[in-house]
This record gives C-alpha cells, sequence and structure tokens, in this order.
C-alpha cells in the first residue's frame, strides 16, 4: 500500500532539546475545509445515529464493494474487518485528507501504525456500516 507520508524535517541545531523551532503557528492542516477534530467527537456524542441507519443489521460487504466508495464524497474504509462510512469524517481528520488514501480500502495496518493507542469503536463505532465477507483473519 503507497503512503503518502512527509519525512520529518531535520533537528534544527539551535533549539532547545534538539526540538525544532515553529515555523509558524496555527493548525498543521492546509486545507481551509478542515474542522475540529474535538467538533467531531462532540457531534458523534451527540447523535445516536449519525448515518440514519435506524437500527438497521449491519450488512456483509465484498472488498470490491468497499471499493466502490473512494471518493471524498463517498470514503468507505475497511479497519479490523469492519467498514466505516468516514465521508462526515474526512474533514476532521486530525491528519487532514491523508485519510483519503484508504478510501475504498483496508486502512487497518496504516490506523495501527499511526494511532494504535486509538479505541476505533469509541471515537468512529457510530460510523460503522457492515462487515468484509472476504477478510483474510489471522
Amino acid at each position: 500500500m503507497e503512503e503518502e507520508f512527509k519525512k520529518p524535517k531535520p533537528l534544527h541545531p539551535g533549539s532547545l532539546l534538539g526540538v525544532p523551532t515553529p515555523i509558524r503557528s496555527g493548525p498543521i492542516r492546509k486545507d481551509k475545509n478542515a474542522k475540529s477534530h474535538i467538533e467531531f467527537i462532540k457531534m458523534i456524542e451527540n447523535n445516536r445515529d449519525p448515518l440514519g441507519r435506524q437500527g438497521r443489521a449491519f450488512e456483509v460487504y465484498s472488498t470490491e464493494q468497499v471499493a466502490e466508495h473512494n471518493s471524498a464524497n463517498d470514503a468507505w474504509i475497511i479497519l479490523n474487518g469492519k467498514v466505516y462510512d468516514m465521508t462526515m469524517y474526512i474533514n476532521h481528520h486530525p491528519g487532514g485528507k491523508i485519510i483519503m488514501s484508504c478510501a475504498g480500502k483496508d486502512g487497518t495496518h496504516l490506523f495501527m501504525r499511526y494511532h494504535p493507542w486509538v479505541n476505533i469503536d469509541g471515537l468512529i463505532g457510530k460510523l460503522q456500516i457492515g462487515t468484509v465477507n472476504n477478510m483474510l483473519l489471522i
């Protein structure tokens, strides 16, 4: 899977403890449409059914079906064998639209690589729409 992450800048020799000196202050994301991650968390906490599923059972999808949902207006991602509709989360993702590199794919490897401490169900559990039927579980 291709990764589009930038390499960290070298440390500035004159900074305290070798920590890079910030060039600018403000949000890390450059996207003008970016929204607060805290705003997303509050929105999810206050909404029992953000996707309007109305208690329907989870669907079982193939990886081919998930792959069809790979745009910013319709983004599904597989994490640990579960399928999530991440469309409403994209603009809230703290890393910006890098999350789109996993749209329509299994993002478990990248998720676990960059934030293994995050409780997936606690953060985006309400965005789950189903499971994947042809996952190889080891």
